[in-house]
């Protein structure tokens, strides 16, 4: 599978997930899950301007080509692991601060409010020992400590539900779940890429994979949730 093909399939994805939340967005407008939305639409920002280099490379002449040369700052678009990093650590906020706001658990909230603050201290860390790695490369360990935190909150935010039947939105509940699944999949391909000599078509065949159930789940909620009356329980589906 060549690169240009799987990014392009992953950009289509989601691009129909986001059309989708928009939809239906009147069915969960009062609800957290609204959030995710923004954090779509802001994905979708971020793949733009990320796609920019690309543009110049095979549209050199064109009149856009042309004005970002002349216009535009080179770190801007030369350099944009910034906008992907600074995307990662406001994707995990976006998550962590939605499954927070459902836990009633005490000491699952005190975990998850220090698994928070920790993700952010790592982050600033990385930035303080190595400034321009923000502008670099991945910042790698904000990116695993960020997923592990995660599957941590997640699996929280299953046990609470499941356990103790609170009334949680089926919809929260499909997104989460969606996203554990995600960084289950893609943490050990970021972790152990470098250490073992991994197949590049197996390599787009998992990162494909896991994206199709990340937006997938995102697909599935929102519509799961035109599909009720933004009351429905999780219970109710789950029994």
């Amino acid at each position: 599978m060549k690169a240009e093909y799987f990014i392009f399939t992953i950009y289509t994805l989601e691009i129909i997930a986001t059309i989708i939340a928009s939809i239906t967005f009147k069915e969960y407008r009062h609800t957290p899950s609204r959030y995710f939305l923004y954090l779509l639409w802001f994905t979708i920002f971020v793949e733009l301007i990320g796609s920019i280099p690309a543009i110049l490379y095979y549209f050199p002449t064109s009149g856009f080509s042309e004005f970002v040369h002349n216009k535009v700052p080179d770190f801007f678009y030369k350099g944009n692991y910034w906008l992907f990093n600074i995307n990662r650590i406001i994707t995990f906020m976006v998550y962590y601060l939605f499954i927070l706001h459902y836990l009633k658990t005490p000491w699952m909230r005190r975990i998850t409010i220090g698994i928070i603050g920790i993700i952010i201290a790592v982050f600033i860390s990385e930035l303080i020992i190595d400034p321009e790695i923000i502008l670099k490369r991945a910042m790698p360990i904000t990116k695993i400590s960020g997923s592990l935190g995660y599957l941590i909150i997640g699996s929280f935010f299953l046990l609470e539900t499941l356990r103790f039947e609170h009334k949680q939105h089926i919809t929260a509940v499909i997104i989460i779940f969606g996203g554990m699944l995600y960084h289950l999949l893609t943490v050990p391909i970021f972790v152990f890429s470098n250490l073992i000599r991994v197949n590049t078509l197996a390599h787009y065949g998992i990162l494909l994979f896991a994206n199709i159930i990340l937006y997938g789940s995102f697909c599935y909620a929102f519509i799961t949730a035109s599909g009720s009356n933004d009351e429905t329980l999780v219970t109710d589906h789950l029994h």
